[in-house]
């Protein structure tokens, strides 16, 4: 477990392999940053669809939110949102501080799949990208939600 006292500074990990019969030697990593270097995990995304709009709910991730490091960094924070329509060359992408974005004018009866991204300009880091989530549109009735691979 990483403490967060050392989060400012560069650390070198140790570790040692071990089972019932045998162990390994010590080993040292190369130097490595824990905030610079560390992978930030995607934001988490629902949507809820009406008959031509789509409305879509960000959450950070805990980690992120518990960083000392990163809290300064998640008010200037923004979401890059991709929006594609299956079987059309139509690709959105919107950029915005805000976790909850509705896209509207939609076409009824057209799938849509969605993605974000968190960006962090002031340390240079982007998240990895949430799992891509496909809705079909339909009329007043409500939406099927059907669930892609992860990227």
């Amino acid at each position: 477990m990483l403490s967060t006292e050392h989060e400012y500074e560069n650390n070198i990990a140790r570790v040692k392999a071990e089972t019932a019969n045998e162990s390994s030697k010590w080993e040292k990593s190369q130097r490595f940053h824990p905030v610079f270097d560390a992978t930030i995990g995607p934001p988490a995304v629902t949507l809820k669809t009406r008959h031509t709009s789509i409305l879509l709910n960000i959450t950070v991730p805990w980690e992120v939110q518990q960083s000392k490091y990163l809290k300064e960094s998640v008010n200037k924070m923004h979401f890059r949102i991709t929006v594609s329509q299956k079987d059309s060359e139509i690709t959105i992408i919107q950029v915005t501080t805000s976790s909850t974005w509705n896209i509207s004018n939609l076409t009824p009866w057209s799938q849509y799949c969605l993605g974000v991204l968190m960006n962090f300009p002031d340390i240079k880091k982007t998240s990895l990208p949430s799992s891509e989530q496909c809705v079909l549109l339909k009329d007043f009735t409500g939406a099927t939600f059907k669930r892609n691979h992860s990227h």
